[in-house]
């Protein structure tokens, strides 16, 4: 599967999404007030999600809700 980001939004307000190649938003991100700012963070992601997975590494997923896990 393949994930894109794009950048949304207009000035002031711009955020980031991942899109999978079904066309899916999995993930939003905050808001920025510039898309300098917004394409920064996705970049860096994509390069921290890398240099974790080259350092055989994987992604952590933490729950902070505070509720019981899902079974």
């Amino acid at each position: 599967m393949s994930y894109r980001f794009e950048i949304d939004g207009e000035p002031g307000a711009y955020w980031s999404r991942i899109v999978a190649s079904n066309g899916e938003t999995t993930h939003v991100s905050e808001q920025y007030t510039t898309k300098a700012a917004a394409i920064r963070t996705a970049e860096r992601l994509l390069v921290d999600i890398h240099e974790q997975q080259q350092s055989g590494g994987q992604v952590e997923v933490r729950d902070v809700t505070g509720e019981e896990p899902a079974l």
